[in-house]
């Protein structure tokens, strides 16, 4: 059994997604200026959302993701109130994919997809090793 980590920089990756839509949210709140008290109330919103997501949420999303492969198949656990697993058979899998964005590619990390008949399943990023890694793997059990 081999069991990919997910990296501390996964975290950070998605805190900077996170604070970058606050910023987006907020410079479209600035820009309709309804009001003063509308701004406030929105800023006060963005900031408490924000800061739920980057200090709490995601920290134990990341924390209790985990991917493991065993011998004929994946499997992903995640989740914070609703605990989910995945068992993906190599047998059911149609297609793999990664997905590198340009600020994942900066963290040297890549996300991996993974389609079967009727589910498709995204592993956070992982690093660029670990990702090659588990499609190499993929393939040789296909081959």
């Amino acid at each position: 059994m081999k069991t990919f980590a997910i990296p501390q920089k996964t975290l950070l990756l998605w805190q900077i997604r996170s604070a970058i839509v606050g910023l987006l949210l907020f410079a479209l709140c600035a820009f309709l200026e309804i009001s003063r008290t509308f701004l406030l109330l929105s800023t006060i919103i963005i900031i408490a959302f924000v800061c739920a997501m980057d200090f709490w949420y995601l920290p134990r999303f990341f924390g209790g993701c985990k991917v493991c492969y065993v011998n004929d198949s994946v499997v992903i656990n995640y989740g914070v109130f609703i605990k989910n697993t995945h068992i993906l058979p190599f047998s059911k899998l149609i297609h793999t994919q990664t997905i590198t964005t340009p600020l994942a590619a900066a963290f040297s990390l890549t996300a991996v997809g993974l389609k079967a008949a009727r589910c498709r399943i995204y592993i956070p990023e992982m690093s660029n090793e670990d990702a090659q890694l588990l499609i190499s793997s993929l393939t040789q059990e296909v081959e």
